[in-house]
């Protein structure tokens, strides 16, 4: 495997995860114990993955 390669696999394991995150958070509303800071705190954590996505996959070469 490339270096290349491998930074795009990191960047899609952190999509992935990204997405995920989001998921959760979208259904985070139905739960009674959800607490507003954790729920901030983890739409940060996602759109900086998001933002490191992007930043690999579009790196110069």
């Amino acid at each position: 495997m490339t270096p290349e390669h491998i930074l795009n696999a990191v960047a899609m394991a952190c999509a992935f995860l990204g997405a995920w995150i989001i998921q959760v958070q979208m259904r985070a509303h139905q739960c009674t114990k959800h607490q507003r800071s954790a729920g901030v705190l983890a739409w940060i954590m996602a759109m900086l993955l998001w933002v490191v996505v992007i930043g690999l996959f579009f790196k110069p070469i």
